[in-house]
């Protein structure tokens, strides 16, 4: 994973097909979007239990949509890196690609 871009409160990830979106909302949380061929797969991933799994782990996320209403996981900063790790996992091991949704990002909208 490498970093792409890096804008105020923002920093844009990369890795292989995945695109992570971070942004921070204040001190101590962020809110993470996850862009697989510029679709997000957040609310099948909710739907599979992805919230439950992480909260198995320990790591406290909810959903939140204050981004143009598209759904990302809210987590402390501290464990940003660790959840985008989980996120790949969870994706692997249950098919991204039936996982993509009708949430479509725009590319002009993805990098704002």
């Amino acid at each position: 994973m490498y970093e792409e871009k890096r804008k105020h409160n923002k920093i844009w990830y990369k890795y292989n097909e995945f695109m992570f979106r971070v942004q921070a909302i204040d001190d101590e949380n962020s809110v993470i979007w996850l862009n697989y061929r510029f679709k997000n797969p957040a609310f099948s991933m909710v739907m599979r239990d992805f919230l439950n799994r992480m909260e198995e782990y320990r790591i406290p996320i909810k959903v939140n949509s204050i981004w143009n209403k598209h759904k990302g996981f809210e987590v402390k900063n501290a464990d940003v890196k660790l959840l985008i790790g989980e996120i790949i996992n969870f994706c692997a091991e249950n098919d991204v690609e039936s996982m993509v949704s009708k949430d479509i990002y725009l590319r002009d909208e993805w990098y704002e």
